[in-house]
């Protein structure tokens, strides 16, 4: 523990641990969301955006009361008990003091980090153990939703390896114990669900392995609209593994994911080798964009690229109707994904408009960074009709356009990747501007016969010609 022996954990559920071992309960929720906002991030975060991103419905002055109430309520809290406060607040930014508080979810991170390039079975138990839960349980909130998803990624990487190398070693109950376990830490992923069918699977224990995947099934109807994956599928066909001396087994090996190329698949790969600047991946709904826009975002960090996540659908009423609240916050997430603290107090101009403010404050991010960024954009149909529309797609454009006049500038490093399921013209209404008419478009469709039947290959042919 740091200085103090105060613990913070954030995973599965906010606990404050006193220096005696004990929770300690704080005055308030804003104190807690206060706490886990300044502690999951790393380095000082200016004031006014993390006013922001905590009370995003509240105007500055009373975000700024509810920051002061939050910070005394806190303050409170530790002074009570003796020991130094764990927040150096300025009057322009907050920050974590080092070394007087252990977090949880910087613990679990290294640890994950860690197993994951060792492979070591150990490494890989004990970066899972770390894993309490997703983190700040609840709805989703702006200040989280991109650290709860990288977490939840690495803690699905940790237990695909971990049990797979379980299985291999003829561990089968251990390893459908800690794929139990998983499930419940992280309810909504499909890959952990499909892991778990998996370990039945290779268990020889086939019924069980369809009761799992059926509840995968299940989950994916009631929470996304959709359909397991074909990687999902491939888990039922796992071939049962024999119980092996663990000294006789060669180390885990991945197993392939089970993929049917669309023509999409292909445009999208000549789009990113071309250095396209803007990049629509439209079709219906369950066809698998958000899954395309995935693959297209793992691709590009193997190319060595920056990657920014905005999923819309996360997005408010009023986050996507106030056009201020709207671009302080795009703004502030895009460059806390990047690793830098949005200086918008210093920087943003009110004077100049919640456009032309979001404007610099990605051309500033975009200075910053040193390799090529992709920002993805996922369900941006939640903007479409919405009085921040025309004026945040107009400025999208205007990014393409001023890639092409100044191809030695900052917007040269930028990629955005956008998917949707409803019509083009829907991103820019407004028949005085210009339609939003630039960048490849990429159709995703439904598989076709023969994709059908490499599927059915691929699966190793559960589908009989009639």
């Amino acid at each position: 523990m740091g200085h103090g022996g105060w613990r913070l954990c954030l995973l599965g559920s906010f606990r404050l641990i006193g220096p005696d071992g004990t929770p300690r309960r704080l005055a308030s929720l804003p104190a807690a969301k206060l706490l886990a906002c300044v502690a999951s991030f790393e380095g000082p975060i200016p004031r006014d955006t993390l006013c922001d991103l905590l009370w995003p419905e509240s105007d500055g002055d009373r975000q700024a009361q509810s920051y002061r109430r939050a910070l005394s309520d806190l303050r409170q809290a530790f002074e009570a008990e003796g020991t130094p406060f764990v927040l150096e607040s300025t009057a322009t930014t907050i920050s974590l003091i080092e070394g007087t508080l252990s977090i949880d979810l910087s613990e679990f991170r290294r640890s994950a980090v860690d197993s994951l390039q060792t492979h070591e079975q150990g490494d890989l138990q004990a970066a899972s153990d770390l894993y309490g839960g997703e983190l700040w349980q609840g709805p989703p909130a702006q200040w989280i939703t991109a650290k709860r998803q990288e977490l939840e990624e690495l803690y699905a990487q940790v237990i695909d390896e971990l049990m797979l190398a379980l299985a291999q070693q003829g561990q089968h109950q251990e390893a459908i114990r800690i794929g139990r376990s998983a499930v419940t830490r992280a309810p909504l992923r499909e890959d952990v669900h499909a892991t778990l069918v998996r370990a039945y699977s290779l268990a020889g224990k086939p019924s069980e392995a369809l009761k799992q995947f059926e509840a995968l099934e299940d989950m994916l109807a009631e929470h996304w609209g959709e359909s397991p994956s074909a990687r999902s599928l491939a888990s039922l066909d796992a071939k049962p593994v024999p119980g092996t001396p663990a000294a006789h087994v060669s180390p885990p090996k991945v197993v392939p994911s089970v993929y049917v190329v669309r023509r999409a698949d292909h445009q999208l790969r000549e789009a990113l080798d071309v250095d396209e600047g803007v990049i629509l991946i439209h079709g219906p709904r369950q066809v698998g964009k958000t899954s395309m826009l995935a693959r297209a975002m793992a691709g590009c960090r193997q190319m060595g690229g920056l990657v920014v996540l905005s999923d819309f659908q996360s997005y408010g009423e009023r986050q996507v109707s106030d056009a201020e609240t709207f671009s302080r916050q795009l703004a502030a997430h895009f460059a806390l994904q990047l690793g830098h603290a949005p200086d918008l107090p210093r920087k943003w101009n009110d004077w100049l408009g919640p456009n032309t403010n979001l404007d610099s404050a990605v051309r500033s991010a975009l200075e910053q960074a040193e390799r090529h960024v992709f920002w993805a954009m996922d369900e941006v149909d939640r903007l479409f009709g919405s009085p921040t529309a025309n004026d945040f797609f107009g400025l999208v454009r205007s990014w393409h356009n001023r890639r092409m006049l100044d191809p030695e500038g900052p917007w040269s490093k930028l990629t955005v990747l956008i998917a949707y399921a409803t019509e083009a013209h829907l991103f820019i209404s407004d028949l005085n501007q210009s339609p939003f008419n630039v960048g490849a478009r990429l159709l995703l469709e439904d598989f076709d016969l023969d994709q059908a039947a490499d599927l059915n290959n691929q699966l190793g042919g559960p589908l009989t010609p009639d």
